[in-house]
């Protein structure tokens, strides 16, 4: 067997013998007596009456002629086939998709109990040329099968094998279906056991088989793609470690999780993505029972920082209760009148799996911090849990300023105060750093460009206003040069533009310089050895592959290298060396493709592209690794992140954003990551998430400055002192 293909050969060897002065045939294991059949038929087995033979054993009559035909069995299915091939003598069509197959009723009936049921109520048995519609399937999948049904051998290419044992095991076909199976069991690996794994729900064996691999392999998992592709569900429990001391363990934990989540879901319509929208304190009652903290009165941990800011900052989350749909299926008859063909779906429109609530495997990722693989509803999902002791409230000596507290996410360590959030929710704007600072300035909010200008400190976790710049412009490109910002191109909302300003942080101004040669929107841009480089965008429907340079020595733009793929709105930056463009969109399609600029041979190469196309994501070198975040597919915003390894000339999914965010932007600055502001697919917005060192997850909250290798807040002051909080979430006052 190829290892591309799988081949099956089911076996239908038969003998014929006499019992009892009964003649009978046995075929796969059913004996038929007379005519009548000691089982019903199933979908591996079928009988048919010999006739009596005269002369047997204890007459007086000459003995007679006794034949069995060693390939009987097979003669008859191949000229069946063939038969069904040149549409002779078949008694019915199956349409499947858009193609119509002739099919003998007898042979599929026998095959599959499904079939056997549909073609028995729909009452014709009699008719000749009925029509029945399988909806819910592909051709190709019921085409494998229908080849088994008249041969007795199924030969599918490997990447099809979970679409037929899909099918099959609707249809009841159950060689067919563990055939399917045990050549999935067998070559499962950390990359498509999480695919496998969906196609097993409803499997019991099968589906231990696969539960087995994914926990001994759960670490490589992990470090999937795929993993990284999934909703998350962030979870952080109070009171749980004290649990675990008491002879708990973290299956119980994630149980518990998995209890409440259901608890806070409409079981007729469930929208368990509504429970990933946020990170979810929980706390641990006496009663064993999670709740959520915005919901506890519970004095003791009420007095928690971490309590009191998560009630304060966080929305209360709402899973709308809904009726369920009243819509009428579609029957045989449909208002009185007989449809044209028979409607069958064997994908009903809530399987058993649907249901399915389980854990199926839980890896620890540091001392207080798990990453769970859950099924929620049908819907595989992560589920990030961090336990954290409860802490007794600190009464600070007057006059000192408490720092928010600290946060032990693993190895990734954050305050427990949320990001201050811009003056101006904005999207398609440019961000870039200056000083220490990440500033803002123009873009979109509710479809006005803007012409505002923030810069964010990190030390103050503060915004601050900036000059406005001479002129609305949203979807420009945006670089920073020394003490200069620069807002390239870019649209006034009217028309593209063709116009470049920059802020001049010595004179505290904006001030126009050269235009460019070409007015660009949704353009991208980005500095490289002292040089402004711009690269494609568009100009009304027109969609531009050519780019321009500006030489700050000369005042001018000259055109370089164009692109290989016309494209705009794509995420632009400098990567080892040279420039890349990453993804965006040729007007009807988003891209995935990415392209690498070769400043020496002044030529763009495509290389691997992306695992999602994506227009109008955020784009930043983190560590050693190119990060492309968000971003829009064309349909909705994006919660997934991508980074590139350069070695391996591949793209590996990362931890996925809290809110989706298209039109984002994103910078890299002290060891942290951040993407700020962009359309959520609802509302603009004014947030900001960080990702820090570690790259576990994405959060809303302050991250820890590194001092000495230890992780500890920056300091917070007031008029008398510096209070810093440490790792341990200890609170201490210095004089100053």
């Amino acid at each position: 067997m190829s290892d591309h293909t799988m081949s099956f050969l089911a076996n239908g060897n038969g003998e014929s013998h006499t019992t009892n002065g009964h003649s009978h045939l046995v075929v796969n294991g059913v004996s038929m007596t007379n005519g009548k059949s000691s089982s019903p038929p199933t979908s591996s087995n079928f009988a048919l009456p010999l006739r009596r033979n005269k002369g047997q054993a204890g007459d007086d009559e000459e003995e007679g002629l006794n034949f069995k035909a060693p390939d009987h069995h097979k003669d008859l299915l191949a000229a069946m086939l063939s038969l069904q091939r040149e549409h002779q003598f078949c008694d019915a069509t199956l349409r499947v998709g858009e193609r119509e197959l002739p099919v003998h009723r007898a042979v599929l009936a026998a095959a599959s109990p499904v079939l056997f049921e549909l073609f028995s109520r729909a009452g014709d048995l009699h008719h000749t040329g009925a029509m029945y519609k399988l909806k819910h399937i592909s051709f190709q999948t019921f085409k494998y099968i229908l080849d088994y049904m008249y041969t007795g051998r199924l030969h599918v290419t490997a990447e099809e094998v979970g679409d037929v044992y899909k099918t099959a095991r609707a249809l009841r076909v159950e060689q067919v279906a563990r055939a399917c199976s045990t050549f999935l069991a067998s070559r499962l690996t950390p990359a498509n056991c999480l695919g496998v794994r969906k196609c097993a729900c409803e499997d019991e064996e099968f589906r231990g088989l696969v539960d087995d691999f994914i926990q001994r392999n759960i670490d490589k998992i992990i470090n999937n793609k795929h993993f990284y592709g999934l909703p998350d569900l962030k979870v952080e429990i109070i009171g749980a470690e004290e649990a675990l001391e008491r002879g708990g363990s973290e299956r119980q934990l994630f149980n518990l999780v998995l209890e409440w989540a259901r608890t806070n879901v409409d079981e007729s319509k469930p929208k368990v993505e509504l429970l990933t929208e946020e990170v979810n304190v929980l706390y641990l009652n006496t009663e064993n029972h999670l709740q959520d903290c915005k919901e506890v009165n519970d004095s003791t941990i009420s007095e928690d920082d971490m309590v009191s800011d998560y009630k304060k900052h966080s929305r209360r989350r709402s899973v709308r209760k809904q009726s369920p749909d009243s819509g009428e299926h579609s029957q045989i008859m449909n208002g009185g009148k007989a449809l044209p063909f028979h409607k069958f779906s064997i994908s009903p429109e809530r399987s058993p799996a649907d249901n399915e609530w389980s854990v199926i495997a839980i890896s620890k990722q540091g001392e207080s911090s798990y990453v769970g693989l859950a099924v929620l509803f049908g819907k595989t999902m992560t589920i990030s849990l961090h336990l954290r002791h409860h802490a007794t409230p600190t009464i600070p000596q007057a006059g000192v300023k408490l720092a928010a507290q600290v946060l032990d996410r693993g190895d990734q360590a954050v305050t427990l105060k949320p990001l201050e959030t811009m003056a101006t929710s904005r999207c398609a704007f440019g961000a870039c750093l200056w000083n220490d600072s990440i500033v803002v300035f123009g873009g979109y909010d509710r479809g006005q460009c803007l012409v505002s200008v923030e810069a964010y400190s990190i030390k103050d976790d503060r915004w601050s206003q900036l000059p406005s710049m001479k002129n609305p412009r949203a979807r420009f490109g945006a670089a920073a040069i020394g003490d200069r910002l620069y807002a390239i191109g870019g649209s006034d909302g009217t028309q593209d533009l063709d116009s470049v300003h920059c802020l001049d942080f010595s004179a505290n101004k904006w001030k126009a310089i050269a235009s460019l040669n070409v007015p660009r929107s949704s353009v991208g841009a980005a500095e490289l050895n002292g040089q402004l480089y711009c690269v494609g965008g568009s100009e009304g429907q027109r969609r531009l592959a050519s780019c321009e340079m500006y030489d700050l020595n000369k005042g001018t733009w000259t055109f370089f290298a164009s692109l290989n793929i016309a494209r705009y709105q794509a995420a632009v930056s400098t990567f080892t060396g040279g420039l890349v463009a990453v993804g965006g969109t040729d007007s009807w399609n988003c891209l995935s493709s990415v392209e690498i600029y070769n400043l020496g041979t002044n030529t763009w190469t495509i290389v691997s592209p992306l695992n999602s196309a994506r227009r109008g994501a955020g784009i930043a070198v983190f560590g050693d690794k190119l990060w492309v975040i968000g971003g829009s597919d064309g349909v909705s915003s994006l919660r997934t992140t991508e980074f590139y390894d350069e070695d391996s000339e591949t793209w590996t999914y990362g931890p996925q954003l809290n809110v989706p965010r298209a039109n984002v932007s994103a910078v890299s600055l002290q060891g942290s990551l951040y993407a700020i502001g962009g359309f959520s697919g609802k509302k603009f917005l004014n947030t900001m998430e960080v990702l820090c060192e570690d790259k576990h997850q994405w959060c809303g909250f302050l991250p820890l400055k590194k001092q000495n290798g230890q992780a500890g807040a920056e300091a917070v002051k007031d008029d008398r002192k510096d209070v810093k909080c440490q790792q341990n979430g200890d609170i201490s006052g210095t004089e100053s």
